[in-house]
């Protein structure tokens, strides 16, 4: 209820809280679906997992169509905030070509 009432006067930190409940099941029903919705809007203003999440789902098609292009500009705005594991994939996708042209220079960055 407390997550709920403060993501929906916009507080990021309940917004990705709320979203992980949802990611989990954990006192509300799993929906991927609402768990992103909830992760994007707490990525919008920021937050760096929710970000990475959301590249998550957008890699594997879960609560939102498959789309690398999605996935690669999420991995992107955690990487830039230091999120190794979002570091990583979005090395990843420039290696094998997955949301944006290969680039070994890219990868290596």
């Amino acid at each position: 209820k407390w997550f709920r009432e403060a993501a929906e006067q916009g507080d990021l930190s309940a917004q990705y809280n709320l979203g992980a409940l949802c990611m989990q099941g954990k006192g509300v029903p799993k929906s991927y679906e609402e768990a992103t919705e909830w992760f994007r809007k707490a990525a919008e203003q920021g937050h760096l997992n929710a970000q990475y999440n959301l590249g998550i789902y957008y890699m594997q098609g879960q609560g939102v169509p498959k789309s690398y292009e999605e996935a690669v500009k999420w991995f992107r705005e955690a990487a830039q905030q230091g999120h190794l594991n979002a570091q990583c994939n979005l090395g990843v996708c420039y290696m094998q070509g997955q949301g944006v042209s290969v680039s070994d220079e890219e990868a290596v960055k």
